[in-house]
């Protein structure tokens, strides 16, 4: 037994839309997970920098030089 033309279209029709979906939620999550991983880098980032601010403030505020 074969399927009809139409139940064909369908079928195809459908896994073409499923396929679709995949890409867009996983595109999604990707880009979700993207912006925290760059967010938790910019935390540390900021942490680092004021360290080595503070640290240069330290030894050269006070006239002290390495």
């Amino acid at each position: 037994m074969e399927l009809t033309k139409k139940d064909q279209r369908h079928i195809r029709n459908l896994a073409t839309s499923d396929v679709f979906k995949i890409t867009v939620n996983a595109s999604e999550y990707a880009e979700t997970y993207r912006i925290a991983y760059l967010k938790e880098t910019m935390k540390y980032l900021q942490e680092k920098i004021e360290f080595l601010e503070m640290r240069y403030n330290k030894n050269y505020n006070n006239g002290k030089q390495d």
